[in-house]
């Protein structure tokens, strides 16, 4: 949006997007939230035993509670980890991930 336009119009799209939220929660406020069934059991053993009855659901949530947790750190650790242990020759990844696929393509 910055290359087709301006910062300004991108900032600008962006504080519209907070104005939308803060009429989202302004309008919602106004609705009342369901009332729990009668003699139902609202608590996490509930929810739990419902995920565990539909395989489908339950397999995609471990898939993304596995994925998050194990290649989070490894996207914020690896690049400390490679710039402290090796040489500078050898962390030329590093800096020229962070920088734009268009800077790399320029480069002669």
């Amino acid at each position: 949006m910055i290359a087709a336009t301006s910062p300004g119009v991108a900032i600008g799209a962006d504080a519209a997007s907070y104005g939308v939220l803060v009429l989202v929660v302004v309008v919602s406020r106004h609705f009342r939230a369901p009332q729990p069934l009668p003699g139902g059991d609202q608590s996490v053993v509930r929810a739990l035993r419902m995920l565990a009855s539909q395989p489908a659901v339950l397999g995609t949530t471990l898939l993304c509670v596995a994925f998050f947790d194990l290649y989070g750190p490894v996207e914020v650790a690896l690049p400390v980890f490679v710039s402290q242990t090796l040489p500078p020759a050898r962390v030329f990844w590093a800096a020229t991930r962070r920088s734009s696929p268009s800077a790399r393509r320029s480069a002669p």
